[in-house]
């Protein structure tokens, strides 16, 4: 690893190829707060966000926001 404030992360993966850990332990770990070694996590974040982009998850989330919004201005009050 080299870059700036690697050696934020070198702990983290040091321990990740010592114990084997693979990458979805690695994603579901919690940080005190964002660091330079929060890398992982953006990485799931993305993934998350490319599999929302699907064309079946897509048109299931239109449906159901189309359905709230009949909901909400059918409701009396």
């Amino acid at each position: 690893m080299v870059g700036p404030r690697a050696g934020e992360t070198l702990g983290e993966l040091g321990l990740a190829v010592s114990r084997g850990l693979r990458t979805l332990v690695l994603a579901g770990v919690t940080h005190a707060y964002p660091t330079w070694n929060d890398g992982l996590w953006q990485a799931a974040i993305s993934d998350v966000q490319r599999k929302l982009k699907t064309p079946t998850v897509s048109a299931a989330t239109t449906v159901l926001m189309r359905t709230r919004r009949w909901w909400v201005t059918k409701r009396p009050g």
